[in-house]
């Protein structure tokens, strides 16, 4: 099911993208929070009912990876299409290309968009080329002027300048560098191998740092 071998709804995947977006928060669904007749009296009052489902650093890291998706995955093109902003997705492409899909989420709202035949016929088109342009546009509506708020790592997450090629943390001599998050007290501890460091370029911008530093806490 999670490679998608087995079909699921628009609605079943917009759920369960959900709960990654709300921090492992699940909320059972309904279609209308409150119904208010014409003189004020509320005649339905519906109060979520919600569960923690899983570690809020779990759902935070799942979304963060999912940024990646659109930062340089397979729906980068989202850039291209008016996505400034941060947000999380995923691409899917059935065999055949019987189904295009494209879900998607801010802190604000999921989006989870699908193109196919009824038939189940060829479309032609992959997630990126069908579903992710219907996702992007109904996001530029939602966003006209700016984009969401970024996401606020719960408790517990760190983060580290990787090289994105060994996972290790960057010398002064790695070509690309990637901020990566991770929980608290899991990220790399070694340096990049590939890239050793030069040791004058190194000490220098270490004590760049240090000297940095020292003027912050100064004027604090």
């Amino acid at each position: 099911m999670a490679l998608g071998s087995f079909e699921v709804s628009p609605l079943e995947l917009a759920y369960a993208y959900t709960t990654i977006a709300s921090g492992g928060v699940r909320f059972a669904p309904f279609p209308l929070s409150s119904v208010t007749a014409a003189d004020g009296e509320v005649i339905l009052a519906k109060r979520p009912q919600r569960q923690q489902a899983f570690d809020p650093r779990t759902a935070y890291l799942a979304a963060y990876a999912l940024e990646g998706v659109l930062a340089r995955g397979t729906a980068k093109s989202a850039k291209s299409l008016g996505i400034s902003f941060p947000a999380s997705g995923k691409t899917g492409t059935t065999n055949g290309n019987r189904d295009s899909w494209f879900v998607g989420f801010t802190p604000d709202v999921v989006c989870a968009v699908w193109v196919g035949y009824d038939s189940g016929a060829d479309t032609g088109l992959t997630g990126a080329q069908g579903a992710l342009h219907i996702w992007a546009r109904f996001l530029r509506t939602l966003y006209p002027q700016a984009g969401p708020a970024a996401m606020r790592p719960p408790e517990g997450i760190e983060t580290a300048l990787i090289d994105p090629d060994t996972g290790c943390l960057v010398t002064s001599e790695c070509p690309q560098q990637l901020t990566e998050a991770y929980v608290a007290g899991t990220a790399p501890k070694e340096t990049c191998p590939l890239h050793p460091a030069n040791v004058v370029v190194e000490t220098l911008r270490k004590g760049m740092r240090g000297i940095g530093e020292f003027f912050r806490n100064l004027f604090k």
